[in-house]
């Protein structure tokens, strides 16, 4: 899948973040807004991150991506991914 890549987790202020593991990139969409909406942003991110490169090994810093967008349900082999894919 393209978009494998791609998470959504709940910061630690209660909001969402929509975050993209390939190039660092976060989003928090603002709310309150409609399921609809919320689902077209991110749809949309998913398309605008859709062709992000993978990072060479170890280039990404995932507990710093961790700690900038705020998450704090997802792990860091969450962010890292699979070696093995």
């Amino acid at each position: 899948m393209k978009s494998d890549h791609i998470r959504i987790g709940n910061t630690d202020t209660g909001e969402h973040a929509f975050i993209c593991t390939h190039c660092g990139d976060i989003y928090v969409p603002s709310l309150p807004c409609s399921v609809d909406m919320f689902l077209t942003m991110s749809r949309q991110f998913g398309k605008e991150h859709r062709k992000c490169a993978k990072p060479a090994s170890g280039a990404l810093d995932a507990v710093g991506l961790l700690y900038k967008a705020g998450l704090r349900q997802l792990s860091v082999s969450e962010i890292v991914g699979d070696a093995s894919r």
